[in-house]
């Protein structure tokens, strides 16, 4: 397995790690929304610390569930961290309108971590693409120009949605 088909979790105490390296693209987020989810059921103020160490690229469905914990961590007090963020994953975020957002920190990883594999699920799968809708939906809400380029985006996810479920 590549490092792109693989989170690397640790967790202390209400804090979250996860290293995605490779690519942070739309099935990698698919994991760590699993991961994320189940974890901050019971974390009380939690925060979540994303390491971007030798990640070469981040998606715009990535870059909206990023969105999407910081929102959610911070209506409970909580805290999203990106580590180790290269400058181009840096410019891709910046080109989204979300950089601006974000705390930026070089954060070690705890000392005891476990790698995950990510799910990967054939590109009609409805889960996947109701978590893209949402990501997307986030990213295109920040401002008019992002509405500009990620609208049609949202647009085709639930016409995708749409068909899946008149097919079902």
């Amino acid at each position: 397995m590549s490092e792109s088909d693989t989170i690397r979790v640790g967790a202390v105490d209400s804090r979250l790690y996860l290293h995605v390296g490779g690519k942070a693209t739309h099935l990698a987020c698919r994991t760590a929304n699993a991961i994320a989810d189940g974890f901050f059921e019971t974390a009380e103020q939690p925060s979540l610390v994303v390491d971007l160490e030798g990640c070469a690229w981040v998606d715009s469905t990535m870059a909206g569930w990023l969105l999407r914990q910081h929102r959610a961590l911070a209506a409970r007090g909580g805290t999203l961290t990106l580590s180790r963020c290269s400058d181009q994953c840096r410019q891709t975020l910046r080109k989204m309108s979300v950089d601006r957002l974000f705390q930026f920190d070089d954060v070690a990883p705890p000392s005891e971590t476990r790698e995950i594999a990510c799910a990967h699920a054939p590109t009609d799968d409805g889960e996947l693409i109701e978590l893209m809708l949402a990501c997307h939906e986030e990213l295109a809400g920040i401002s008019g120009q992002n509405a500009d380029v990620f609208e049609p985006i949202v647009r085709m996810l639930r016409k995708q949605l749409d068909r899946r479920e008149a097919g079902s």
